[in-house]
């Protein structure tokens, strides 16, 4: 017959797989979780540094958040206070909106500045994409339309008599003398005078 060792050795085989899940229930159990005591957390927290506090003069006046160092903020304004240019755009945005276009209306959104922007920083902010500058396109249309010659300038408006034509700015003697002229917009002729199609006498 078969060797008697043979017969050992499958026994203690067999042995061994009945104790193996016995070893694996026992080497499975969870240890307890760990307990936190509130003073741990409160530990914790204070070693956390409390967020470092920004100056209001380091901040946008219109959204609030910090803007870099640079003077006049990402806008560049004139007066030095520092400014989102995103805001900046969105404020001149909102008062070429509502018509409000003059010196008085753009300018420095700090009460205590109000300082007008330049035509070359409403044209550098308003640049760079075609939203901002049909922006600038309508900004531009509103102050001409706006715009009034001052009796020292010798200057006048005189309007074009062809339907949804525009404003011509003529020196004073020319519209005084009534003298015939070009529009350079429809290229009609009209009187100086009386803004009628031009005439004789």
């Amino acid at each position: 017959g078969r060797p008697r060792w043979n017969r050992a050795a499958r026994a203690a085989a067999k042995a061994q797989d009945t104790s193996e899940p016995w070893a694996e229930s026992s080497s499975s159990t969870a240890a307890p979780p760990a307990v936190v005591t509130p003073a741990q957390v409160s530990v914790a927290a204070a070693a956390v540094p409390p967020p470092r506090p920004v100056p209001p003069e380091q901040r946008c006046p219109i959204c609030l958040d910090e803007v870099g160092e640079a003077p006049g903020g990402e806008a560049g304004l004139l007066c030095g206070h520092r400014a989102c240019s995103h805001c900046v755009v969105e404020y001149v945005r909102s008062q070429v909106g509502s018509g409000h276009v003059g010196a008085e209306d753009l300018c420095c959104p700090l009460p205590e500045c109000r300082l007008a922007f330049s035509t070359v920083l409403l044209a550098s902010l308003l640049s760079g994409s075609e939203d901002r500058e049909q922006l600038h396109a309508r900004l531009l249309d509103f102050q001409a339309q706006r715009f009034m010659p001052e009796a020292a300038d010798g200057e006048r408006f005189v309007t074009c008599p062809t339907p949804g034509c525009g404003k011509l700015l003529l020196p004073v003697e020319v519209a005084e003398a009534k003298e015939v002229v070009t529009c350079p917009l429809c290229s009609g002729a009209f009187c100086a005078g009386c803004c009628e199609p031009a005439h004789t006498g």
